[in-house]
């Protein structure tokens, strides 16, 4: 930049350790940290080499070609800098900064439709006549990114006014009413560059770094006092710091937009966000409530507290406001969030919610309008009446319930509400109810569910719960080493551990050093064992397993030791599905993984083993209620696991109770006649061998030879699904198929995976041992078999 906009610059003959000193002064605080960042420029070796190389590049620029990009493209360059190098710089420090802070360039379309829609709501909802344009109108974009949103708003300004009072506009409005917070630097100062190209493009060529209203700062936080342990005296960045400050704690806000990072794994833990956030936590007793630790939450509550609840002038106030934002769209359905939907409920008047779906997990063809695998959605939340809300009216669409799906088709969506109106969509008013609050379209008819019992609970005094024990399967620290395919290659990586220096195993296998020797010391000190493990649906793999961590990063040992050498079975569930159908259970007869649905997934034994006695997994409840019930009272727990996993993969129950099935763990009835009992558990029975491999199956299913030379390859090719199965047949590789297999088979769905599909995904390119392929067949005919039961449950 500094380079285009200087002619007198002749790089040939400006020192390298004067190169620096050439940043252009909008980027006051960049030069800052470089300047004390090397001391007295005495520049390393390899920085010296890198800046020579960036000179002679520079050197080699059309100048006016690049002034027009910057000009009329800025767009695609802020794109560039913000996807591409954080990609590129992830991908050579070999780390996950950007996925870790959630970090992903928004759509022009999206960003538009948002900034668009408040202004709009701030002419018909608060009266702001002007919109953006009118005064006391305060703006922040809370996870500022590249400035998209600050420049939809500017630009929205600025189309509203005449020639004569554009440079008016800039000075009284964008440079003092609109407020940006950015943590990360990169786009830090990509934003800067966007909305300097955008003031000059205008004709106000006189502003300074100091005018930008954008800080380098975290949103979340929220310290009155600045708590710098520098060792260099970065006054701008101090100063910057402080007028953040400001804007968090003094300054009042109309309208709060953005597109906040999604981080499960959040590293924001300060005090203050901490103490806010209970606010979306209070009531609660479920026994998980990590998903509420999330990132954007954090930002929504942020937003909601500055917005309506902070500088209240008494209790009686009422603020007023606007937020718009998208985020991850887990908090519309997720049954942890009821609290926060409940909150953000009561606090606001009106609440639209578009729904834009996209997740890996919905339909195959509903694609993402970002490159990430979690659904999105868009909401704007509105406080506009004088007295307190009395539970907002929510407005609800969704793009999947009106078949809309691509990504084209959905930004076609959002242009169209751009240029319309809110009104382009056919909103429907969501009926709310206590206590889950669904910001989402959904109908419970069978209100008799919820007097079944449910397989485990997730209230602390939930009293119909089945089984006693339960955990979430095994998590690892790393899949690919801490789950092998085979047992000999399980003992290769312990082998390595053992024999490789520190500086190899952390080379080759990208660990922490104290997970591999805290490995290394159970596999030496026989405290661990190499143990089969189901890792997902009809698919048992490798792992080396102790009750210590190591690269089992949560061994679940508490329910896990009762797999341990010695026989039981197992019910692995969910929680709740989120998936428009419901396919996530199966028997098991060892340790499992903790992603096996692909999604969190839990493990029940039927048997505890306590001081060497075997005794039912029941809770009190079930089994004082079993000790009453005229048919369980002389059931065994074989019998009663039988029963329940018919109706598991009952489809009628599946179907019929779908929408319960979305809000916690699936639920049995046991008050039934005699027959229908005695059909389900001889059924049930069948299904638990059948998913065991333990029943004898005669079926047409075989291998086949594609050559007449009829060679034995037993290498699985990595082929794509198209080419993987055709004309009724599995292709292993150019000489070997699977057949017949009907569609249904191949598509045969366990939770979140393709049966058949991943386990040959796992194994691309791998040659299979003979038992290996006899499996794979065996579950070929097994799938058949189920889809067989199925049908005859359907009867029921």
């Amino acid at each position: 930049v500094s380079y285009i906009e200087n002619d007198d610059y002749d790089l040939e003959k400006i020192p390298i350790e004067n190169f620096i000193s050439f940043l252009p002064s909008t980027f006051r605080t960049l030069s800052e940290f470089v300047y004390f960042a090397i001391p007295s420029f005495s520049l390393p070796q390899d920085i010296k080499y890198t800046l020579e190389n960036i000179k002679k590049t520079l050197s080699l620029i059309d100048k006016i070609a690049l002034c027009k990009i910057l000009n009329q493209d800025l767009e695609s360059v802020s794109i560039y800098l913000y996807e591409d190098f954080l990609k590129a710089y992830d991908d050579l420090r070999a780390t996950q900064k950007r996925k870790e802070g959630g970090v992903f360039y928004t759509p022009k379309s999206i960003v538009d439709m948002i900034v668009s829609s408040l202004d709009e709501l701030l002419k018909t909802k608060l009266n702001k006549n002007k919109g953006f344009n009118d005064q006391g109108v305060k703006v922040l974009d809370f996870a500022t990114g590249t400035g998209s949103f600050l420049a939809s708003v500017f630009e929205k300004i600025i189309s509203k006014e005449s020639e004569v009072f554009k440079n008016e506009a800039i000075k009284n409005k964008f440079l003092k009413d609109i407020y940006g917070f950015e943590l990360s630097f990169v786009p830090y100062i990509v934003a800067r560059l966007k909305l300097g190209q955008i003031l000059r493009k205008n004709g106000f060529v006189n502003f300074s770094d100091a005018d930008f209203q954008i800080f380098l700062n975290n949103t979340l936080d929220l310290e009155k006092i600045a708590n710098f342990d520098m060792f260099m005296p970065l006054e701008n960045l101090d100063t910057e710091w402080k007028k953040a400050r400001d804007v968090k704690h003094s300054q009042d806000l109309l309208v709060i937009l953005g597109n906040p990072p999604y981080s499960a794994k959040s590293k924001n833990k300060g005090e203050d966000i901490l103490e806010l956030l209970k606010n979306y936590k209070q009531g609660l007793n479920d026994k998980n409530i990590q998903p509420l630790n999330d990132d954007y939450i954090k930002f929504m509550r942020f937003a909601q507290w500055k917005l309506l609840e902070q500088n209240k002038k008494d209790l009686f106030e009422e603020k007023k406001g606007l937020l718009g934002f998208i985020t991850n769209n887990s908090f519309i359905n997720g049954k942890t969030h009821r609290k926060m939907r409940e909150s953000l409920y009561k606090s606001f008047d009106e609440i639209y919610i578009l729904n834009l779906h996209g997740s890996d997990k919905d339909a195959k063809n509903d694609e993402n309008v970002f490159d990430i695998k979690v659904g999105v959605c868009i909401s704007l939340f509105v406080k506009y009446k004088d007295e307190p809300s009395n539970g907002a009216k929510v407005f609800y669409y969704s793009t999947g319930d009106n078949n809309i799906f691509s990504r084209k088709e959905k930004f076609a969506l959002l242009d169209d509400v751009r240029q319309k109106g809110l009104n382009a969509i056919k909103w429907e008013e969501l009926s709310l109810d206590e206590p889950y609050f669904w910001f989402i379209k959904r109908e419970f008819k069978n209100k008799e569910y919820e007097n079944f019992w449910a397989l485990a609970s997730d209230k602390v005094e939930d009293k119909k719960s089945i089984f006693l024990n339960y955990s979430s399967g095994i998590q690892t620290e790393k899949d690919n080493i801490a789950i092998q395919l085979n047992k000999q290659s399980m003992e290769n990586v312990l082998k390595d551990f053992k024999n490789l220096t520190k500086e190899e195993n952390v080379k080759k296998y990208n660990l922490d050093n104290s997970i591999i020797l805290n490995t290394l010391t159970q596999y030496e000190n026989n405290t661990g064992f190499i143990s089969k493990i189901h890792y997902r649906p009809f698919d048992i793999q490798w792992t080396f397993y102790s009750e210590k961590q190591g690269f089992l990063g949560r061994p679940r040992y508490k329910t896990m030791q009762h797999f341990l050498d010695k026989e039981n079975l197992g019910l692995c569930f969910i929680e709740s599905s989120i998936h428009d159908y419901f396919s996530h259970s199966i028997v098991c007869s060892n340790i499992t993984d903790g992603n096996f649905f692909g999604f969190r997934s839990f493990t029940a034994p039927l048997y505890l083993y306590v001081n060497n006695e075997k005794i039912p997994n029941f809770t009190s409840e079930f089994l004082a209620y079993k000790e009453k019930h005229e048919i369980l009272k002389d059931k065994s727990p074989e019998e009663i696991l039988y029963f329940i996993y018919a109706n598991l993969y009952n489809l009628r129950y599946r179907e019929k109770y779908l929408e319960h099935l979305k809000t916690g763990f699936a639920r049995i009835n046991f008050e039934v006649e005699q027959k229908t009992f005695d059909d389900f558990t001889t059924l049930g029975k069948k299904l638990v061998e059948l998913h065991l491999f333990k029943r004898d199956l005669k079926d047409e299913i075989d291998f086949i030879f594609l050559k007449e030379d009829k060679k034995a390859n037993f290498k699985i090719e990595k082929y794509q699904e198209k080419d993987r199965f055709i004309d009724n047949k599995i292709i292993l590789n150019e000489d070997l198929a699977i057949s017949p297999i009907s569609a249904e088979i191949w598509q045969f769905t366990i939770g979140g995976y393709q049966v058949i599909k991943q386990w040959l995904k796992y194994r691309n390119d791998y040659k299979c041992s003979k038992e290996e392929l006899e499996h794979l067949l065996k579950m070929c005919k097994v799938i058949k078999e189920t889809i067989n039961l199925q049908k005859e449950l359907n009867d029921y």
